[in-house]
């Protein structure tokens, strides 16, 4: 492991951003904002490789560039969300990882592994959220909590948030359809764990006997951008194959399921992010191949939303 080379000046171009601001920068809040910004808008979730392979991948941050932008494949939480620590660490922030558990609506439980990582940035005397992986509801940009009493932020139109904190954890939910829904938990006080730690997480997530929703029973493709969010999706059984195609569609805090055939799920996905799946219905469902001209692939998801009517 850890053949591929970090090169940052690749990294900034991928994502959009202009390599010559390593020459003179200061760790502020408008450089963690527009880094965590054009991560976030370039690289797109995929839990395709945990959910066909459960296989333990490279996570230094040679091999995560490489995978992420360079092939265009995209990745999972732990994937995106470290390649975004040593972005940040390499611009002299001060940032920790801090495991958590998706709740996604459901009631917390303690047996499930962390099958999730955030970062925390600490930054002239504040603190603030951070999370590239969660699917199309990853965080546009880093959100600034106390961490002592419960707060509500929005980064957003229609994007509101609220940190509880609670006596032993705390919870981050988002509002939706006129009350909070759940995103995750996190032990309080927050446990920042080293890469080392943060890879044993990853690999009892990857190896854990139990069941859960994304390395087992959905493969989930999620895109952030200025406008809105986009969110693909399909149940995936490894003996009865694919089924339920859906497409949800989110602009200024309004949403819109579609289902879809799977000839309309691949051609979308190929048309807009450039991503090509391969279908069928034999052992191996759905295969990504190397995405190709990610840039314009956004550009074309950008004028789709523009087009979605949310009155």
């Amino acid at each position: 492991m850890g053949a591929h080379r970090f090169d940052m000046d690749e990294y900034l171009t991928l994502t959009g951003g202009d390599p010559k601001i390593r020459e003179n920068f200061e760790p502020n809040l408008e450089l963690l904002t527009a880094l965590v910004a054009r991560h976030v808008f370039t690289v797109h979730y995929q839990n395709y490789d945990l959910l066909t392979q459960k296989k333990i991948l490279d996570m230094t941050p040679g091999a995560l560039l490489q995978r992420l932008l360079i092939s265009g494949r995209g990745g999972m939480c732990y994937e995106t969300s470290e390649l975004m620590f040593h972005v940040l660490t390499e611009f002299k922030f001060d940032v920790k990882r801090v495991p958590v558990v998706v709740l996604a609506g459901m009631p917390f439980d303690e047996t499930q592994p962390k099958d999730h990582n955030v970062l925390i940035v600490f930054l002239e005397g504040k603190e603030y959220l951070v999370d590239v992986g969660f699917g199309y509801n990853s965080l546009r940009g880093p959100i600034e909590f106390n961490f002592r009493y419960t707060e509500e932020k929005s980064l957003a139109a229609g994007e509101k948030y609220q940190l509880v904190c609670a006596e032993e954890y705390y919870q981050l939910n988002f509002w939706l359809k006129g009350d909070w829904a759940s995103f995750y938990r996190f032990k309080r006080p927050m446990k920042f764990i080293n890469f080392q730690e943060s890879m044993e997480y990853y690999h009892n997530l990857v190896k854990f006997p139990g069941t859960t929703v994304i390395r087992d029973l959905v493969l989930f493709v999620g895109v952030v951008l200025e406008g809105g969010r986009f969110g693909f999706s399909c149940d995936y059984d490894t003996e009865k194959g694919a089924t339920n195609f859906s497409l949800l569609t989110v602009k200024e805090g309004e949403s819109e399921s579609q289902k879809l055939d799977v000839e309309t799920f691949r051609e979308t996905i190929s048309r807009y992010l450039k991503i090509d799946i391969n279908y069928s219905n034999q052992n191996n469902i759905i295969k990504f191949y190397k995405s190709q001209d990610m840039m314009t692939g956004r550009y074309l998801l950008s004028l789709l939303l523009s087009k979605i009517n949310t009155e």
